[in-house]
C-alpha cells in the first residue's frame, strides 16, 4: 500500500543483495534513488529510471531534490517501465540461475 501511494523509492542502505526491491518499486512505476548498494547498478540507469550515489547522505538528498523537479520527474517516471522491461529479461536470468546451479552440482 505504501509503495502504491508513493512517488519515488529511496534506499539508503549500506548493503543490499540482488536489489529485488528496486525492481518491485519500478513495477509500480516509481523512479529509484539509492545509495550504491547491491544490484542497483544493474537495475538503475543514471538519469533514466532513477539515480544512485555513494554512501553520502548529502549527495543522496541532492538527488532526491533533483528528482522532485517536475520536468526531470516526469521524464524519469516515463522511462521506468521501459527500463524495467529491458532489465528483467527473465529467460536470461533463468539461464544464469540454471548455470550457477549446475556449477554447484
Amino acid at each position: 500500500e505504501l509503495i502504491r501511494n508513493s512517488e519515488a523509492f529511496v534506499m539508503s542502505s549500506l548493503q543490499e543483495g540482488l536489489g529485488i526491491v528496486f525492481l518491485e518499486a519500478m513495477e509500480y512505476g516509481l523512479p529509484v534513488v539509492s545509495t550504491d548498494c547491491g544490484g542497483v547498478r544493474s537495475i538503475v540507469t543514471q538519469g533514466k529510471n532513477g539515480f544512485y550515489c555513494g554512501h553520502d547522505a548529502d549527495l543522496l538528498s541532492d538527488l532526491i531534490l533533483q528528482l522532485s523537479g517536475q520536468d526531470i520527474y516526469e521524464k524519469i517516471q516515463g522511462n521506468v517501465f521501459n527500463e524495467l522491461l529491458t532489465k528483467t529479461n527473465w529467460d536470461q536470468f533463468r539461464g544464469r540461475i540454471d548455470s550457477a546451479i549446475q556449477q554447484l552440482l
